[in-house]
């Protein structure tokens, strides 16, 4: 089965994978190692999301802090919903963009489209009923970003946020929800 030469490659090729990924480990920043994206609304404080944002086509809404404000403009193919809080650079966006194919979307799906986009971090959650892929990537610009990526009736959903604002869209996400309208 394996002579002693290829015994000693295995074990040393092997040993090489394990440093490297110990390695790896170690030199990830702890937040992202430690950080799950919570979406459970009994555990979740909600009280701080006074405010709710419907949108008409596709129908969904969900509730966000007061003091923040929501505008949409066309963008290429499809259209962003912009939450900011103004003066304090901290908000979200949304991407949504006509997609022809079934979900859940998958991080190998993504690499079709944007093969260079570092996804790390994922994590398998529902957002407004649907499966998300939520992950964190880096922007040249922006830095460290939380991303969820989701499928719903032919369209497909980017929500990004800096990687700062984790608590908060993750508490409002967990408010995201479709309407039949």
């Amino acid at each position: 089965m394996f002579n002693s030469k290829s015994r000693i490659k295995f074990i040393s090729i092997a040993v090489g994978l394990a440093i490297a990924a110990a390695l790896a480990f170690w030199l990830w920043p702890d937040s992202a190692k430690n950080y799950v994206w919570r979406f459970n609304l009994q555990t979740l404080e909600t009280e701080t999301l006074t405010q709710t944002y419907t949108h008409q086509n596709p129908h969904f809404s969900f509730q966000y802090p007061e003091g923040f404000n929501i505008g949409s403009f066309q963008e290429g193919e499809g259209e962003t919903v912009l939450v900011q809080q103004p003066g304090e650079n901290r908000g979200f966006q949304i991407y949504i963009l006509p997609f022809d194919e079934p979900g859940p979307i998958t991080k190998e799906r993504i690499w079709q489209d944007i093969p260079d986009k570092k996804i790390v971090a994922e994590q398998k959650v529902k957002i407004g009923g649907e499966d998300a892929l939520v992950f964190l990537s880096q922007d040249p610009s922006s830095g460290a970003m939380r991303e969820a990526w989701f499928i719903h009736a032919n369209f497909l959903f980017q929500i990004s946020a800096k990687q700062e604002l984790d608590e908060t869209l993750s508490k409002i996400m967990a408010t995201f929800k479709f309407l039949n309208i």
